[in-house]
Formats: C-alpha cells, structure tokens, sequence
C-alpha cells in the first residue's frame, strides 16, 4: 500500500509540475481512495486544493483545504496552507473561519516573510471591519502600519483605518487616513472608495466651509467613476 501511494504520489507530482492539474487531481483522488491515516488524507487534500488554486477555481481549492483540515485538525505542513485558507475564508464571508486560522499563525511566519505578517494584519483588521468590529479592526490595521510595506499596500492599510475610525464616529480620524491614503500610491479601488468616503465625511460635518470639499470629491468620484455605486448613495445621504 505505502508503494502505491509513493507511485501515486510522484506521478501526481510530475503532473501538477507540467501543469496537468486535471490529471494530478484524480491522482490524488485515487490516492485518497488507499487505506491510510488521517495525516496522510489531509496531505492528499492539501495538494488537490493547490491543483484547484492554480487553476484558479478557488472555491474548490478552499473546500479542499477545509477537507484537509477536517481530515486532520492537528495538521500543519507550514503557515502558508492557514494564510491561504483564511485568504479564501474571507474572500467567501466567512469571517468567523478567516480569523480563527488567521490568528493561528500571526506570531508563528518567520521575520524572513515580513510581507506576509503585514498581510496577515490587514487581513485580521478587514475580517473584524466586515464584523463591524471597528476597534479590533483599527488595532489589527495599525500593528499592519508597524511592518515595511510599499505606498501601494500603505494606501490599502490607510484605507481600512479610515473606515475603521467611521465605523466608530471617529470622522476626523476618518478624513485624516483617506486623505493619507490619496498620498499614497493607491490604485483604483482605494480611490473610488476614498472619493466617496471623504465626500460622505465632509458632507456628515454639516459644517459650511467644507462644503466645497464635499462637492470637490462628489464631482472627481462623477468624473473618474461615473457609473460608481457611490454615487448613488451620495445623492440618499
């Protein structure tokens, strides 16, 4: 049986190197299909939910995953397996699950993956966010702050503090950081949604000399959004 599975397991291998990802699926399919134990399953499920992931067909990766998982819930082949499973768990809204394999390995991915601890913040701070837990939220999006990163993904940080801090009623706060995100070198999500939140903001104020700004960010978010969501809920506000 272990010879079988070894033959299994290096042909389904050659497959996914040559990018047949069809072909090692029902490899190791057919794997999963020997007498072996619990780790070994949630090994076989590990590397079809990889197939699935190349392939881009993410919510069978992620099923997969969770399989391996469930397999064997003490199973862990390095923290890059929980980041990309918690990546894909909220990606599907499942926030709950997002966090929970999340918090697994914030304090276990080695300083050498200083990108991913930054990841791993941002993601726990846009998890809680979702939740509308605005305070965990502005406290993972700040120890994010704390790690080397590029304008592009401090644009994206600043952005989740930003409506972290309008979650709270915060919206000095709220203003400071979308306006600190349009500082950096943001792309086109990050602006669309920082137009209409510095909009939003300016017009909550109420107060006179910020209607101008109000109206400034109305009319770049018409300009380069002009079939933006947010537009509609400017003119409800």
């Amino acid at each position: 049986m272990e010879e079988k599975l070894l033959h299994l397991l290096k042909a389904a291998q050659q497959a996914k190197e040559s990018k047949n990802y069809d072909q090692a699926i029902n490899l190791y399919e057919e794997a999963l299909r020997l007498p072996i134990q619990n780790d070994d399953k949630a090994m076989l499920f590990e590397f079809i939910g990889q197939c699935y992931d190349r392939q881009e067909r993410e919510h069978l990766a992620f099923e997969n995953f969770g399989k391996a998982f469930e397999a064997d819930p003490e199973y862990e082949n390095g923290w890059y397996l929980f980041y990309r499973y918690a990546e894909l768990a909220y990606r599907f809204r499942q926030f709950n699950v997002s966090i929970e394999y999340l918090e697994k390995i914030v304090g276990q991915i080695p300083p050498d993956s200083e990108n991913y601890i930054q990841y791993t913040r941002r993601l726990l701070g846009l998890n809680y966010l979702q939740k509308k837990e605005h305070e965990k939220a502005t406290l993972e999006f700040k120890k994010a702050l704390k790690r080397s990163t590029n304008s592009k993904w401090k644009s994206h940080i600043y952005d989740g503090l930003a409506y972290s801090y309008f979650g709270l009623d915060k919206i000095g706060e709220a203003i400071k950081f979308g306006l600190k995100a349009l500082n950096e070198e943001f792309d086109e999500i990050v602006e669309e949604r920082m137009f209409y939140l510095l909009a939003f903001c300016y017009g909550m104020w109420g107060i006179h000399q910020n209607s101008k700004k109000e109206q400034y960010y109305t009319e770049l978010l018409k300009k380069k959004y002009p079939n933006s969501a947010y537009l509609r809920e400017l003119q409800l506000s």
